[in-house]
């Protein structure tokens, strides 16, 4: 049996109904200034950033790194692409676009103010400023220990007499810099015991990031007056400005007691400060007049790199001190004993007490003194940490470190008005409602009764 006409009908009405209520609340949103409708960048305005792999940098780590230089893949590209988005927006709340193009770019697309419905929510210019310089990290993380005059005396005078004795007229050190290349390395191998089995070590100098500079007295800021903070090395408040000052482009050994829980214990640290001259590629890199490292010790039983099996989870904390901190644990068997074995081998012993250097993209964030042997966890704090540069450290480590590096700055930036937008939107309506009608009336007219069931 043909079902009836009123069945007919209402199966036509019902669905055009709901449509109909959805559509009118998004245009009462619209009118009431609320985001009703979601646009992409074309109608909401916002920025498109391309970026390209830079296989020089990645080549020139790899081949330091012992490691024979790769191609990248399409899958390798689309992998990249999936890391940033996890990223840049790792709960999908702010409309982000990330995906690869070819096999060496990847595109950003940062829609603004009323590309997003529901509870999302629309990025700003200083969103794309935060997306800009997550871009430039890497994010791989590694646990170093610094080098000590208790155990890496050798290597430590070694270093030392690169730098101070070079010879007049050398300026080796100074090419470095205006390349932005670290300090020149002992290029020999040593016997370190430390507090377990004598292993062969190499030494390497690391810059310290922002926020370890401003643990240490030594941003321009403290230029002229001492920092009111708990200095990062522990014990009393601390202002290193002045003594690297003095001995600028000239290695410089800090000693101090290691207080707090190891009385009569001194711990030490082996500076190197140089005039920064490279051409600055970041914000944070024009703000800096000067570069500081520290000597780290490197070697199979000293450090622990994240990558590969070795992954970490990462969350947002609270020091001792209720500061804004970065928790993080080994997720694998792997990566919880190596840490182990690590802390164990330098845990503090005799007058010695060691620190862990914790190292992001090759700037030292952190650098604690060890005090105990740690199961497989811990937290990297510093004092300068924003709860803003927790959360962007947190996802960083998070997301795992990207399989490709790119190139600090974009190779295309485009930004779309929110003006065009608007005309965009009012010209869009008006052919949208008139070919509509167009239809309508074609149909009632052409198909009569016939065509109104059509158009229902």
């Amino acid at each position: 049996m043909r079902p009836k006409f009123t069945t007919r009908l209402i199966l036509c009405l019902v669905p055009t109904i709901i449509a109909a209520i959805f559509a009118g609340y998004a245009f009462w949103k619209e009118s009431n200034g609320q985001i009703g409708f979601r646009r992409g960048i074309d109608l909401a305005g916002g920025t498109i950033l391309i970026y390209e792999v830079d296989r020089e940098r990645m080549d020139d780590k790899s081949i330091a790194r012992g490691e024979g230089a790769r191609e990248l893949t399409g899958d390798d590209i689309k992998q990249l692409a999936e890391k940033l988005k996890k990223r840049i927006d790792p709960t999908d709340l702010k409309n982000v676009v990330v995906r690869p193009i070819g096999n060496s770019r990847v595109e950003i697309i940062l829609p603004f103010a009323g590309s997003t419905g529901g509870n999302k929510e629309a990025p700003n210019e200083e969103f794309v400023q935060d997306v800009r310089n997550q871009v430039k990290q890497t994010g791989v993380l590694e646990f170093r220990i610094l080098a000590n005059m208790g155990d890496d005396r050798e290597g430590i005078e070694e270093a030392r007499r690169m730098i101070d004795s070079a010879p007049a007229g050398d300026t080796s050190l100074m090419e470095r810099a205006k390349s932005g290349k670290t300090p020149l390395s002992p290029p020999s191998t040593y016997k370190v015991k430390a507090a377990g089995d004598e292993v062969d070590a190499r030494y390497e100098w690391v810059e310290l990031g922002k926020e370890e500079r401003i643990g240490l007295g030594l941003s321009n800021e403290f230029a002229e007056k001492s920092p009111p903070k708990k200095s990062s090395l522990g014990g009393d408040p601390i202002w290193l400005y002045p003594e690297l000052k003095k001995t600028r482009n000239k290695t410089y050994l800090h000693v101090s007691p290691a207080g707090g829980d190891h009385p009569g214990k001194m711990v030490t640290y082996i500076f190197y400060s140089r005039v920064y001259s490279k051409i600055a590629t970041t914000k944070e890199d024009s703000d800096k007049d000067v570069e500081y490292f520290l000597l780290t010790r490197v070697s199979t039983a000293d450090n622990v790199r994240v990558i590969g099996d070795v992954r970490i989870s990462a969350r947002s904390e609270q020091d001792k001190e209720t500061k804004p901190a970065v928790g993080f644990t080994f997720e694998t068997p792997t990566g919880s004993k190596m840490f182990r074995d690590l802390t164990e081998r330098n845990k503090p012993t005799d007058g010695n007490v060691r620190s862990l250097a914790v190292i992001m993209d090759d700037k030292i964030v952190s650098a604690p003194m060890l005090s105990t042997v740690l199961n497989g966890s811990g937290i990297i704090s510093g004092g300068s940490f924003t709860q803003k540069a927790v959360n962007q450290l947190v996802n960083i480590l998070r997301s795992g470190n990207l399989n490709a590096e790119l190139k600090p700055d974009p190779v295309s930036e485009n930004t779309v008005g929110a003006t065009l937008g608007e005309s965009t939107i009012r010209k869009g309506l008006i052919s949208v409602f008139a070919s509509f009608a167009a239809v309508l009336i074609f149909m009632v007219y052409y198909y009569r009764f016939a065509g109104l069931v059509a158009c229902v």
